[in-house]
């Protein structure tokens, strides 16, 4: 079943399926370079294509957008040449709004001076600033990507011809963008109702030509900090004189909430698809049971995003030969646990609602990317001057809080199964924290089982909501107000430690996949010698059915007794494995006439080096010639070989890993700390590089669950 073209499972298109097209729209649009601004078609993927990859946005050329632009322009001029009032052009601001002035261009000028009050450090305005300012204090700037995505998201609001702002003004922050000179602007002073009016005020001033507004300029990958004034001259721009209301019409609206909005949005589609196919690593490394994602429990329990979850993890689980219940036939006996915790079973009702949540969070920011975001606002074609309130982003609000609930709720279920693989009292038969060697001297994913837990603690208290906490501000004219930028801003932090949490469970999963892999490969190789070893010693007093039951018993002994020895090193647990086996030896031969105390002692002796030689074999076979890849089912297997193979991010070998002053290469590779490892894997989640793969294989790949989808359907309908 082809998981982006199945249909729906409802009537809206499934999370998989807008993450995946998100996915392909950036990359259209980084081959493409250029998208246009028309106030109606911007999306997620186009904010992310301008503020992280170049792509340069231009002005449509539709005359009819072109033609409200300048409609909105005369309306306001016709409403001003009869007197009337409006408010922002010819009257004060906010709770000021009582005064009145015929200065209609100064006073968009007025209006600068009072919003460029945020706080902005020399460091942030100098590159040049002395080293031991820079270190004591650090940046209080919006980073560049934000500020170049806001810049558009706001000539995409006055594009609509609703804010009497106009053409050449959008095009001069256009032109902006695409000399790659962007604003410096501060972090903190939107209250994001009235808009994000401080921030946005930065955007106007370089228009301007402020000289107490400064920009960075990026060219040939080198970085300067001038004032703008500078910036326009070296670019040949002339400064903008803004006139009624263009001042007003550029500050007074969403553009920074909606646009890191829009970034975040892009990263959580991507990881929650990630933490999906995570669950599918770890319930594999754990050998659990597919059994829970079968059609029928979501069938009866019709939530979409729980089917949706139920039916991406068992097409990531298909092929597996280390799940329970893929290739093998349902069996009605289980030794252990007859069911999996909570971390492997409830993923779909974990997962599932987020999803939900998630798409809703979606269509409200892309609603608000093609909103106008304004106040007051032109009807060009009543050609009315309507007063309102569109200015607050309560909506990026909403969308942002359940968002940074969603990624909590991804990371504790990250953070509990991570957990599970790394605790020896839990992780089904690997060796404790996950070490390749001597468990006395290593202690591989003990630190990261650390920093999982502070990842979590503080995504746990990021994850309270801001709106809550909303103060009354500017002469309590504005006593409700969304604080939008700031939830974004908190959700893009949540996003940064989910992206850790992803890379840390990712280089555990993979560890735990290649350590099951080599010990079921182990267990395997033993059973022919271990048979082989009997048949010589007791061949005289068994038949050959009898050497093979008792063959058969004995590596089942020395399997379960392997699996409960993980805290121990490897001779310890071949000689706890041994001396386990002897009551089933003694069983089978206590009738026979013939075996003595002298035939047991030699076959625990001869066992025991057979198992400890058997091992090093194993495992100096294994650590040349990896072949976990060929256990694992279709998702496992794509993250696996990008980790291992793309990012040259290798097993962990133990204590020999460990970088010195003398010694820093192990194997033709430089060592490197386990903490750099898991770098390398987050740099590759956050720049997509990890996910690429992975999102081309659900395009290009069917899995052979082909009647999964048919089977939701008929047994839904079957119960509603």
């Amino acid at each position: 079943m082809d998981l982006l073209n199945m249909g729906n499972l409802s009537d809206f298109q499934t999370h998989i399926q807008t993450a995946y097209q998100a996915r392909q729209r950036l990359q259209n649009l980084q081959r493409e370079g250029t998208l246009d601004v028309d106030g109606a078609t911007l999306d997620i993927s186009a904010i992310v294509a301008v503020a992280y990859y170049g792509c340069i946005p231009k002005i449509t050329t539709d005359p009819a957008v072109l033609g409200r632009i300048e409609a909105s322009v005369q309306v306001l001029r016709d409403h001003l040449d009869k007197g009337y009032h409006v408010y922002g052009v010819n009257t004060g601001f906010g709770g000021s709004a009582d005064s009145r002035t015929d200065r209609v261009v100064a006073l968009q000028s007025g209006l600068s001076q009072l919003l460029q009050a945020g706080v902005l450090v020399a460091s942030d305005k100098d590159t040049n600033v002395d080293l031991e300012r820079q270190i004591r204090l650090d940046s209080h700037a919006v980073p560049v990507p934000w500020v170049r995505a806001a810049m558009l998201v706001r000539c995409n609001s006055n594009a609509r011809g609703h804010s009497a702002v106009t053409l050449s003004v959008i095009k001069s922050i256009l032109q902006l963008l695409e000399s790659h000179i962007t604003p410096v602007v501060p972090l903190r002073g939107s209250i994001s109702a009235s808009g994000d009016l401080i921030p946005l005020s930065y955007i106007a001033g370089a228009i301007e030509g402020n000289p107490d507004v400064y920009v960075h300029v990026q060219k040939s990958h080198r970085s300067r900090i001038i004032s703008s004034r500078d910036a326009l001259l070296s670019a040949g721009m002339e400064p903008q004189v803004l006139g009624p209301k263009e001042g007003l019409g550029l500050v007074n609206g969403t553009s920074f909430s909606a646009a890191l909005s829009s970034l975040v949005m892009y990263e959580t589609h991507q990881l929650v698809v990630l933490v999906q196919a995570i669950s599918a690593v770890a319930l594999e490394a754990l050998m659990g049971n597919a059994e829970s994602f079968h059609p029928f429990i979501s069938a009866i329990r019709p939530h979409d995003g729980q089917m949706e979850c139920s039916r991406n993890i068992l097409s990531f689980l298909q092929g597996s030969r280390l799940a329970q219940g893929i290739q093998s036939v349902k069996t009605h006996t289980r030794q252990g646990l007859m069911q999996d915790r909570y971390a492997l079973r409830c993923v779909p009702q974990w997962i599932g609602p987020q999803l939900e949540d998630l798409l809703l969070a979606h269509k409200q920011v892309t609603v608000e990317l093609n909103s106008t975001t304004d106040n007051p606002l032109i009807d060009p074609e009543t050609g009315d001057i309507l007063h309102g309130g569109n200015f607050q982003a309560v909506s990026v609000t909403s969308a942002m809080e359940k968002t940074r609930s969603c990624l909590q709720m991804l990371g504790r279920l990250l953070f509990s199964q991570s957990t599970e693989l790394v605790d020896p009292s839990l992780n089904n038969g690997l060796p404790t924290n996950l070490v390749a060697d001597d468990p006395s001297l290593s202690f591989t994913m003990k630190g990261v089982d650390i920093s999982m837990a502070s990842y979590m603690a503080e995504l746990a208290y990021l994850a309270n909501p801001v709106s809550s906490h909303v103060q009354a501000a500017e002469m309590r004219n504005q006593s409700i107000n969304s604080m939008a930028f700031v939830s974004s801003r908190y959700t893009m932090q949540a996003v940064e430690i989910v992206s850790l949490m992803c890379a840390c469970s990712l280089y555990i999963g993979c560890q735990a996949l290649d350590l099951r892999v080599l010990h079921l490969t182990y267990l395997d190789n033993i059973k022919p010698q271990l048979h082989l070893l009997t048949s010589n010693l007791f061949s005289s007093y068994l038949s050959d059915k009898e050497l093979e039951t008792l063959t058969e018993s004995l590596w089942e002994n020395i399997s379960k007794s392997w699996s409960t020895t993980t805290r121990q090193g490897i001779p310890e647990r071949v000689q706890v494995a041994v001396k386990n086996a002897i009551p089933t030896l003694l069983d089978t031969l206590k009738e026979k006439r013939g075996p003595g105390l002298s035939d047991l002692n030699r076959w625990e002796t001869q066992a025991a080096d057979l198992l400890n030689k058997t091992y090093q074999n194993t495992a100096d076979t294994f650590f040349n010639q990896q072949n976990t890849e060929e256990f694992l089912g279709a998702g496992a297997k794509i993250l696996y070989r990008t980790v291992r193979q793309e990012l040259t991010v290798p097993f962990h070998l133990g204590f020999v890993e460990h970088p010195t002053v003398n010694n820093e290469t192990l194997n033709g590779r430089s060592k490197k700390t386990i903490g750099s490892w898991i770098s390398i894997i987050y740099e590759a989640i956050r720049d997509g590089r990890l996910m690429g793969p992975f999102m081309e294989s659900l395009a290009s790949k069917s899995s052979s669950a082909d009647d999964s989808l048919t089977k939701i359907r008929s047994l839904r309908m079957s119960r509603l």
